[in-house]
Protein backbone atom coordinates (compact mmCIF):
# COMPACT_ATOMS: atom_id res chain seq x y z
CA UNK A 1 0.00 0.00 0.00
CA UNK A 2 1.22 3.65 -0.22
CA UNK A 3 0.16 6.74 1.59
CA UNK A 4 0.75 9.98 3.18
CA UNK A 5 -0.55 8.90 6.86
CA UNK A 6 0.96 10.12 9.97
CA UNK A 7 4.48 9.21 12.01
CA UNK A 8 4.22 8.10 15.79
CA UNK A 9 4.35 11.44 16.95
CA UNK A 10 0.71 12.48 14.86
CA UNK A 11 2.60 14.55 12.27
CA UNK A 12 1.32 14.46 9.17
CA UNK A 13 4.12 13.09 6.82
CA UNK A 14 5.16 14.68 3.50
CA UNK A 15 7.00 11.91 1.60
CA UNK A 16 4.60 9.12 0.08
CA UNK A 17 5.04 5.87 2.55
CA UNK A 18 5.05 2.61 1.11
CA UNK A 19 4.13 -0.97 3.33
CA UNK A 20 4.26 -4.25 2.18
CA UNK A 21 1.06 -5.97 3.96
CA UNK A 22 0.21 -9.73 4.06
CA UNK A 23 -3.19 -10.87 2.95
CA UNK A 24 -5.02 -12.55 5.34
CA UNK A 25 -8.18 -14.89 4.76
CA UNK A 26 -11.35 -14.48 5.22
CA UNK A 27 -11.60 -16.73 8.30
CA UNK A 28 -8.79 -15.02 10.32
CA UNK A 29 -10.03 -11.55 9.30
CA UNK A 30 -13.42 -12.54 10.85
CA UNK A 31 -11.76 -14.11 13.98
CA UNK A 32 -10.06 -10.77 14.45
CA UNK A 33 -13.14 -9.02 14.58
CA UNK A 34 -16.74 -10.42 13.45
CA UNK A 35 -18.10 -6.83 12.19
CA UNK A 36 -15.89 -7.84 8.61
CA UNK A 37 -18.12 -11.12 8.26
CA UNK A 38 -20.69 -8.41 7.05
CA UNK A 39 -18.45 -6.30 4.64
CA UNK A 40 -16.22 -9.31 3.02
CA UNK A 41 -17.60 -10.83 0.13
CA UNK A 42 -16.24 -11.89 -3.43
CA UNK A 43 -15.45 -8.32 -4.24
CA UNK A 44 -12.76 -7.53 -0.98
CA UNK A 45 -10.27 -9.00 0.90
CA UNK A 46 -8.41 -8.64 4.02
CA UNK A 47 -4.79 -7.53 4.43
CA UNK A 48 -2.65 -6.64 7.16
CA UNK A 49 -1.49 -7.40 10.35
CA UNK A 50 -2.74 -8.41 13.24
CA UNK A 51 -1.06 -6.24 16.13
CA UNK A 52 1.03 -3.14 15.57
CA UNK A 53 2.85 -2.54 12.15
CA UNK A 54 1.76 -0.38 9.10
CA UNK A 55 -1.74 0.17 8.73
CA UNK A 56 -4.26 2.10 6.01
CA UNK A 57 -6.69 2.75 9.68
CA UNK A 58 -3.37 4.62 10.32
CA UNK A 59 -3.78 8.22 8.96
CA UNK A 60 -4.68 7.64 5.20
CA UNK A 61 -7.70 5.30 4.82
CA UNK A 62 -8.08 6.52 0.79
CA UNK A 63 -5.14 4.85 -0.38
CA UNK A 64 -4.52 2.20 -3.26
CA UNK A 65 -3.32 -1.14 -2.46
CA UNK A 66 -0.96 -2.13 -5.44
CA UNK A 67 -0.44 -5.86 -6.13
CA UNK A 68 2.56 -7.18 -8.36
CA UNK A 69 1.71 -9.80 -10.77
CA UNK A 70 4.08 -12.21 -12.65
CA UNK A 71 2.74 -13.25 -15.72
CA UNK A 72 4.82 -14.80 -19.01
CA UNK A 73 8.25 -12.84 -18.45
CA UNK A 74 6.52 -9.22 -17.91
CA UNK A 75 6.19 -8.12 -14.33
CA UNK A 76 3.23 -5.87 -13.90
CA UNK A 77 1.80 -4.15 -11.06
CA UNK A 78 -1.88 -4.06 -10.37
CA UNK A 79 -3.54 -1.07 -8.77
CA UNK A 80 -6.95 -2.13 -6.35
CA UNK A 81 -8.52 1.52 -5.43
Amino acid sequence: MVGWGYDDDDEELTILQQANLPLVSDHDCIQRDPVYGRLLNEHTFCAGYLGDGASPCKGDGGIAFLVRVYLCSYNNIIILA
